[in-house]
């Protein structure tokens, strides 16, 4: 392809990425769904869209998730960037009014609930304002449950110990601290649970020395402070897969980065168009296949499966992203139904048929249910067709 040709169909991708394209789908009108037939569906849910102080301090005044989505732009040619919201526009999660609507929408077409990221650094709460509010009004009826997102908060948004903002100081926390500050959330009537106790999931455990005695620590806490017995998931990324070492009751698919990370970087087969790009391009064909054959279908522990309606990260870090090329909302449809049909987990291994999705408001990571202006309600739409037995 010649010079003038690539940059004229870059700058017309750039426009066209803005608007609406020929796959986009409206709102349907009567889902008419019976989710528990299927599956009950959870979605991560991301809270980094009100400002808080320390964002300010770090990244400027003003900052959300949605300063990182807007500045975006493709990398390489058919590379969907910027990720623009349509529906529910550029919301500001410090209104609960923002929190209704998320669930009214969620609640349309099937979901079962959400899990909030809940970010805790040796007692102290960052971007806790949604799920407080969730907490304070309990007339949003909708299952929740969290997920303790325990990495440190980095400038390179890779929970890494480069270029730390907040770290997470184990080694002189007690553990009894984050079980106390919990238990009030995991005793609330709308609270997730399997076989009648509350699902608590760690996002790494493996980077908490000595977990097994956390837990323990924790499990003599949530009795006294009348929680009762909790199960407690790790979430299956970062190679770490099998639940037992740190005492876990089971796993959770966290795809991509349990069966997209390391695979074939195709990026020399695309027109990139920074020469300075550095990234990762991996087709969505290869996802499929993964999750087709990923080792945790021969495990013995709880397990409970995951997918993602797309993923790319480039917003967060320009030219250094990793991106699910050709994903779109068939290839969703089919990754789902495969998941929850032949690829679905015994039910001794997922007794409450929980799938979850990464995720519903990922917007800087291109990993969102919610509506955009390439598709509108396109993965809605199949997420219905699914639980509708379709």
């Amino acid at each position: 392809m010649m010079e003038k040709e690539i940059q004229k169909r870059y700058i017309d991708e750039l426009f066209r990425n803005r608007g609406k394209s020929q796959c986009y789908e409206s709102k349907m009108k009567e889902p008419h769904i019976q989710a528990d037939q299927v599956a009950r569906l959870i979605a991560f849910y991301l809270p980094q869209f009100h400002t808080i102080p320390e964002n300010d301090r770090w990244w400027g005044e003003g900052f959300t998730e949605w300063t990182n989505v807007t500045k975006a732009i493709p990398q390489f040619l058919g590379h969907y960037q910027p990720r623009l919201p349509d529906a529910l526009g550029y919301y500001d999660l410090n209104h609960v009014e923002t929190l209704k609507k998320q669930v009214d929408l969620a609640k349309w077409y099937g979901l079962y609930g959400f899990c909030f990221y809940y970010y805790w650094f040796s007692g102290r709460r960052v971007l806790e304002k949604p799920i407080a509010n969730f907490l304070r009004h309990k007339e949003i009826d909708f299952p929740f449950c969290i997920c303790w997102a325990n990495e440190n908060w980095t400038k390179t948004w890779d929970g890494l110990e480069n270029d730390v903002l907040l770290k997470q100081e184990y080694t002189s926390l007690d553990p009894e601290q984050f079980a106390m500050d919990v238990s009030p959330v995991l005793r609330d009537s709308r609270y997730i649970r399997v076989d009648g106790k509350p699902l608590l999931i760690i996002y790494r455990p493996a980077i908490i020395p000595n977990f097994m005695a956390w837990l323990d620590i924790w499990r003599e806490v949530f009795a006294r402070e009348g929680v009762g017995e909790v199960l407690v998931y790790m979430v299956q990324g970062f190679t770490q897969y099998d639940p037992k070492p740190w005492g876990c009751d089971g796993a959770i698919e966290f795809p991509p980065h349990n069966i997209g990370f390391g695979s074939e970087n195709t990026a020399a087969n695309h027109h990139v168009i920074n020469p300075e790009f550095s990234g990762e391009i991996v087709e969505a064909a290869t996802i499929l296949q993964n999750a087709r054959k990923n080792e945790s279908m021969k495990g013995d522990y709880r397990w409970i499966r995951g997918c993602c309606p797309s993923w790319d990260n480039d917003a967060r870090k320009p030219g250094r992203g990793w991106t699910l090329s050709d994903s779109t909302p068939d290839h969703f449809y089919e990754w789902l139904k495969y998941i929850v049909g032949e690829g679905a987990p015994s039910k001794n291994r997922n007794k409450e048929n929980l799938v979850f999705v990464n995720a519903w408001n990922e917007w800087a990571e291109g990993a969102h249910l919610e509506p955009d202006r390439r598709y509108g309600y396109a993965y809605l739409n199949r997420i219905a067709k699914i639980l509708k037995g379709s």
